[in-house]
């Protein structure tokens, strides 16, 4: 297969993830049967011979995934692969049976008894162990979100942070608040923006606006909020949102791939 040859390399923990979400439970004991019996990375007929287990575009470009990343680590036995394959489906499984949690910052009554969003916020990056994705219209350096994401960036979370220039003005927000957060947050840390040049304008040439207030953690778990990452926000506003818990997280966090492969999302 040409997968194994892609001039770009894959982690093999996010192919693993990734394609414990797309395929079915029976396509996933089929593939963890196949790579049980494999003694590292499959090249030639054998590599062929996976992809001809389910005969579906969508089932070979996840396997081109995968065999993308496992030949970063070409000596990984097929039956590690294989039940690190099925403990991300039995993963996802749970998670898709939790279903949705209301999170409520503000007065509270026995008809609205969630928890508070800096709760689940804080929560969802301490237990997340990959990937966090964090979209906000404006983004204050609250000591305690910040020392978990410092937290989360120690342990090797890959950390996105999606922000807005036009929240607070493009110059101040990147002169000032960017620089902070590079240096609070080094790389590894990707700090994305939606370029002003790339929005669709009003009547009056102003530009849209980045608007959402979200986090996902793993391709698994996301909080919806109307809250910004701001102190009062997080914690004496009266805000509302949803906790999410199973396939639509994995959705919402492709598509934001997506834009970033499309040039739509940019680095600052």
């Amino acid at each position: 297969m040409s997968a194994v040859l892609a001039p770009e390399p894959q982690r093999l923990g996010d192919a693993i993830e990734r394609l414990a979400l797309e395929l079915t439970d029976v396509e996933v004991e089929r593939l963890v049967g196949a790579l049980s019996g494999l003694p590292s990375l499959p090249r030639g007929r054998d590599a062929e011979r996976l992809e001809e287990l389910v005969p579906s575009a969508a089932f070979e470009r996840g396997l081109e995934r995968l065999l993308r990343g496992w030949g970063t680590e070409p000596e990984m036995p097929g039956v590690a692969v294989a039940l690190s394959l099925r403990t991300a489906a039995s993963a996802h499984a749970r998670y898709a049976r939790q279903g949705v949690d209301v999170v409520w910052t503000g007065p509270s009554t026995a008809h609205a008894a969630g928890r508070r969003t800096d709760q689940v916020l804080m929560q969802l990056i301490g237990e997340t162990a990959r990937e966090l994705w964090l979209v906000s219209f404006a983004f204050h350096m609250v000591p305690a979100v910040l020392a978990a994401l410092q937290a989360a960036r120690a342990r090797g979370v890959r950390l996105r942070l999606v922000m807005d220039p036009a929240a607070e003005g493009a110059e101040k927000l990147e002169s000032e608040q960017i620089d902070a957060i590079k240096k609070a947050l080094p790389e590894p840390v990707n700090l994305l923006k939606w370029p002003l040049e790339k929005r669709r304008k009003g009547l009056t040439g102003e530009p849209g606006l980045l608007h959402a207030k979200f986090a996902i953690g793993d391709s698994a778990r996301l909080l919806v909020t109307s809250a910004n990452l701001t102190e009062n926000a997080l914690t004496r506003n009266v805000e509302m949102g949803l906790l999410v818990n199973g396939p639509a997280a994995a959705r919402v966090a492709a598509h934001l791939r997506a834009l970033q492969e499309k040039g739509v999302l940019v680095p600052y």
